[in-house]
């Protein structure tokens, strides 16, 4: 009897011990979320690592460390936690996280073929989730895979048209393959949506850039891209639009971008419907743009988007604020 009560005594002894370290492992996890969350990252680690010792399958615990990790710019540390997510049964939107974690460890670490993969991977896990095809976007872009990289922007832009990330990316990747219709109109639509700041200045040297009738440069090891029939009709389309502008006429700056966006508007607006080719999001900004170059919009359109670069347009976009806040909505 006494040798039935010990075993009795070991048996409730053990059913409360268990829960309680699964209680403090979850305990010590929030913790180190908290900690997380004011940038204490060591400390936080410390907590994982605790929580880790009692648990050593918790799913939020070792996403949280690899997260703490890759914060904390240890990112080859991050890996094996992240891999045990994967691994571990985790829910669908966790596995996801932690794949497009492993992404942005890989992409950062210049890794580009494992960051593609690891976004492709999460993308499967969760397709509704339209960031997932924006990091990836970013991935094909920096492996030079423009013509992908254009496809997983437009994903994103056809969920979100306002995304600016992907507006401009969309742009940088059409003007990488000399898609000079579909790069020149994604450039004002980014700087309609986001007119200050470092990226709005870049986006409007390359929107000159392209008015000039330029190019960009091909990277060393980089091949020429293949230009199709309507591609290069657009191109000539934007050249022919602005040889129509007498340039002598229009000393200020933002009057000859108004009247050389007005004449390119109108080209790419007649052509881009009848190009079967173009994908839809193409044809609806040139269809917009079209419409806008017929009305007496165009100047404040000028205007606002050359805040970045020029100081006569930023003062009228500020004595004109509504029509600004318009333009910018």
């Amino acid at each position: 009897m006494k040798y039935v009560l010990k075993y009795l005594i070991i048996a409730v002894v053990f059913f409360i011990y268990v829960p309680c370290h699964a209680q403090d492992a979850r305990s010590l996890t929030q913790q180190g979320i908290e900690l997380a969350d004011k940038q204490q990252y060591a400390d936080a680690i410390e907590k994982y690592n605790a929580a880790l010792k009692l648990e050593p399958n918790n799913t939020s615990a070792n996403y949280r460390m690899a997260f703490s990790l890759n914060a904390s710019g240890k990112r080859a540390e991050a890996i094996p936690y992240l891999q045990k997510v994967i691994t571990s049964g985790a829910s669908p939107m966790m596995i996801a996280s932690a794949y497009s974690l492993l992404g942005n460890i890989y992409d950062k670490s210049a890794q580009p073929t494992q960051a593609i993969d690891s976004y492709l991977k999460a993308i499967k896990t969760d397709s509704a989730d339209y960031t997932l095809h924006y990091n990836l976007a970013l991935a094909y872009f920096r492996a030079r895979q423009y013509n992908d990289a254009e496809k997983s922007a437009l994903t994103v832009l056809a969920t979100n048209p306002k995304h600016t990330g992907s507006m401009r990316l969309y742009a940088l990747v059409t003007f990488h393959q000399n898609k000079r219709g579909p790069a020149l109109l994604a450039l004002c639509h980014f700087l309609s949506l986001e007119p200050k700041g470092a990226s709005s200045t870049e986006a409007y040297g390359n929107l000159q850039s392209i008015l000039k009738g330029g190019a960009l440069k091909i990277a060393a090891g980089e091949k020429s891209p293949v230009i199709d029939a309507s591609t290069r009709q657009l191109n000539q389309a934007i050249t022919t639009a602005v040889n129509t502008v007498d340039k002598s006429k229009y000393t200020a700056p933002v009057t000859l971008l108004e009247k050389q966006l007005s004449a390119v508007f109108i080209q790419l607006g007649n052509m881009a419907s009848k190009q079967t080719a173009n994908p839809a999001f193409f044809k609806n900004i040139a269809a917009e743009y079209y419409q806008l170059a017929q009305t007496d919009r165009m100047p404040a359109f000028a205007n606002f988007i050359s805040q970045s670069v020029d100081k006569n347009a930023a003062a009228w976009v500020k004595a004109h604020s509504s029509v600004g806040n318009e333009l910018g909505e």
